[in-house]
């Protein structure tokens, strides 16, 4: 068997683990066609059907090692890498997974910190090249031939060993989100993020499954850049007759208002995005108690206004007759435990972000008085107001879980109640945006 050799001649070229080689180091062709086979990638990837995180993870694992394997070799500029960044987020806008005019920070920044996850290109090479050099220089003292490249590398090699300053670390995540809190605009969902439960961005992680198009979407209304007509005149700064809402004509359209302050949504829209929530609870305590067995989907779950056992009784937006009259009557879920004496007042509620703690107090002190009458009329040991609040973008309070431990909900119902909300959030605004 012969093995082929270059033989001295610039135009040979063989392939190694899938890189051509040759006598003549072509930069300009091998950059051509490691930015081609990473564009054709990404393309394969976003037309898949595959939901937001797994495309995500797709391109990173996928897509990006490509250009990983080039870096440190290959001599990639700031602006190369930068290009190359802004062309993904073009084909992930082309593919309705990224708004333009979204937040670009949140791209980078782990799910787990309200953002997408995107590998930064140009933060990935500066630290790849960093942990080439670290391995050539922590080899320099034992091995000649490492020696010999780093006396030699004098700007040979992208990697530039003779030069045992270290690139700088671009992008950190601590600067990502110095940079969207410091936003007018994007940085209000930041601040408010920041004032909530971790849990907030549960809806990120892989088990929501969430559509690219309907992650993108949630993204931009919680960046408040979707084109209201308040967005329109004076962020967009184009010329419209007024701002006033294309739904109740009378305030300002704001995406705060279409969310969860338009009067004429209040008893068609809201109100089932409500009614989706609350059936998970009562769903949950139903088939917890033994009250029911059915296990079919919350939105084709019908609840029964009062269910009834030997220990639990299980009221559906009942109305309680007092001894004295009292505004406030009818909560969405009164769970009684016969047994423990004990009633639970659950109200579940999703106002706007800036709401989310005074509609947690409100619930409180809006069922105190019910939770009195109850307990000396029925003889109970003890009532507790259950408020299940989670804002129109999918914010937790803190406070959320301690009050849910008193019904003993798990984890996973609040993030299916963050999922609904989410989601019907979107379906409101594609529909008023419609009109």
């Amino acid at each position: 068997m012969t093995l082929p050799s270059l033989n001295q001649d610039p135009n040979a070229v063989y392939k190694y683990l899938g890189v051509k080689q040759s006598l003549v180091f072509g930069k300009t062709e091998i950059k051509e066609n490691l930015i081609n086979t990473y564009t054709m990638r990404v393309k394969k990837i976003l037309s898949t059907s595959l939901n937001g995180f797994n495309k995500i993870k797709g391109i990173n694992t996928w897509c990006i090692p490509i250009l990983t394997y080039s870096f440190g070799v290959v001599p990639w500029t700031t602006t190369d890498l930068q290009n190359l960044d802004r062309r993904t987020r073009v084909l992930m806008t082309e593919y309705r997974m990224h708004h333009p005019k979204a937040c670009t920070e949140r791209l980078y920044l782990p799910r787990k910190r309200g953002g997408q996850g995107l590998i930064n290109l140009e933060r990935q090479a500066n630290k790849e090249v960093e942990n080439l050099k670290k391995y050539f220089f922590k080899k320099k003292d034992q091995s000649v031939l490492h020696k010999e490249i780093i006396d030699n590398d004098d700007n040979y090699s992208a990697s530039n060993l003779k030069n045992e300053e270290m690139p700088v670390q671009v992008h950190s995540d601590k600067d990502l989100e110095e940079n969207w809190k410091n936003k007018t605009l994007h940085g209000r969902f930041k601040k408010a993020i920041d004032e909530s439960h971790t849990s907030s961005n549960d809806w990120l992680q892989k088990q929501s499954s969430i559509y690219c198009e309907t992650e993108g979407f949630i993204m931009a209304i919680q960046d408040q850049v979707i084109k209201t007509k308040n967005y329109v005149k004076y962020i967009q700064k184009l010329d419209i007759p007024n701002d006033t809402c294309r739904v109740c004509h009378q305030v300002s359209e704001t995406i705060q208002h279409i969310t969860s302050a338009c009067s004429a949504l209040a008893q068609t829209e809201y109100l089932y995005r409500h009614n989706l929530s609350a059936k998970l609870v009562h769903q949950y305590l139903a088939n917890k108690h033994e009250l029911v067995t059915n296990k079919q989907l919350h939105f084709k779950y019908d609840p029964e206004p009062i269910l009834e056992n030997n220990k639990f009784k299980l009221y559906w937006d009942t109305t309680i007759v007092t001894d004295r009259h009292l505004p406030n009557n009818r909560p969405d879920i009164i769970l009684v435990d016969k047994e423990e004496k004990t009633v639970k007042l659950i109200d579940i509620a999703h106002p706007n972000d800036h709401n989310l703690l005074p509609s947690m107090s409100e619930k409180i002190r809006k069922y105190q008085d019910l939770g009195i009458e109850i307990k000396d009329m029925w003889n109970m040991n003890t009532v507790d107001i259950i408020p299940v609040i989670i804002s129109t973008n999918g914010l937790i309070h803190p406070s959320l879980y301690e009050h849910c431990k008193k019904i003993n909900l798990p984890s996973y119902i609040i993030s299916k109640i963050q999922k609904s909300v989410l989601l019907e959030t979107c379906r409101i605004v594609r529909k008023v945006l419609s009109f």
